[in-house]
């Protein structure tokens, strides 16, 4: 799927994946789990590597694996005003992230009957940096959030202060070379 016309993206069409398990009842609000890749990876690759559509087949709900715009997400660079690229070039992201993951799930609504009290996301590397911020940001449309191989970063921690509190599971190991434990 693609959005028709550019919004909140600097007006480049944005995409994703959708996994609807086998048993999916159009009749029945189903929960979604949408899962965020790394940098420089794409929505495909995260379905591969998660193995969350067997996952959703055998305990029926949907995935959703969005696309970040160049291979990645824009998660604090309207925070930080400034790049945190680890090649130390300056930003070329200035789309709004937030307002898309929370404009996806309207638009999955129009085609599929979605329980909007059970939207879940989750990411991986920069996807979690992305996922640390729909934490701050996005509370009101999502229940939960869980993140895979990441660090907090401090530019968020202002942001946090003025949002509601929401469930967040942390999974990061200390032998992880890209993003190390100790920050």
């Amino acid at each position: 799927f693609a959005l028709p016309e550019g919004r909140s993206t600097g007006g480049r069409a944005r995409a994703w994946i959708v996994y609807a398990p086998p048993d999916y009842d159009p009749a029945r609000p189903t929960p979604v789990v949408v899962l965020l890749h790394g940098r420089p990876s794409n929505a495909a690759s995260m379905a591969s590597i998660s193995g969350m559509n067997d996952t959703a087949a055998q305990n029926n709900f949907m995935v959703v694996y969005p696309e970040g715009l160049d291979n990645e997400w824009n998660a604090q660079f309207d925070i930080a005003g400034r790049s945190i690229s680890l090649t130390g070039q300056s930003s070329t992201l200035p789309q709004d992230d937030v307002g898309f993951l929370k404009t996806l799930m309207s638009d999955l609504a129009v085609d599929f009957n979605i329980d909007r009290s059970r939207l879940y996301l989750g990411g991986f590397s920069n996807g979690v940096f992305m996922t640390q911020r729909m934490a701050c940001s996005a509370g009101d449309t999502f229940a939960a959030f869980a993140e895979v191989g990441s660090a907090l970063y401090v530019e968020l921690s202002r942001l946090c202060q003025r949002s509601t509190p929401t469930p967040i599971l942390f999974m990061h190991g200390s032998a992880d070379p890209s993003v190390p434990i100790t920050g």
